[in-house]
Parts: C-alpha cells; structure tokens; sequence
C-alpha cells in the first residue's frame, strides 16, 4: 500500500515537473509577447 502510494506520488510529482517545465517558457513567451 505505501509502496505503491510512493509510486504514485514520485510519478505525479515527476509529471507535474515536466509539464511545469514544458508550460513556463510558453507562457513567459506570451507574457513578454504582450
């Protein structure tokens, strides 16, 4: 149960790490943009 509840928790935090990094440079592109 715990195991499989780090999994789960390394994994989200791993993907919300990648989506923050894929998502910051295009809204500072936008911000800088307007």
């Amino acid at each position: 149960m715990f195991k499989n509840y780090f999994l789960a928790s390394s994994a989200f935090h791993y993907f919300c790490l990648i989506f923050d990094r894929q998502i910051t440079p295009m809204a500072y592109n936008l911000v800088m943009v307007w």
